[in-house]
């Protein structure tokens, strides 16, 4: 079970995107370009059966944005 549940893009290179795995769990993936630069599991609120939690949405940008700042300082 692997639904796609958000994607978005930063700085117009990282394409991050988090898909369910099972009740409320799920993954998030950070890709620069073919490459899976980042990958992580995570809970989802609600289970997001009707779609992403605004709270959850934050969150995942949040880890999204650290890892690729975190990267662009190296």
């Amino acid at each position: 079970m692997h639904e796609l549940i958000w994607i978005t893009v930063l700085d117009h290179r990282y394409v991050v995107a988090v898909t369910r795995t099972g009740p409320y769990q799920g993954e998030l993936t950070v890709a620069d370009g073919f490459e899976i630069a980042y990958c992580r599991s995570i809970d989802l609120m609600y289970n997001a059966l009707l779609g992403p939690d605004v709270s959850d949405i934050a969150e995942w940008r949040r880890i999204a944005c650290a890892f690729v700042d975190s990267r662009l300082d190296n």
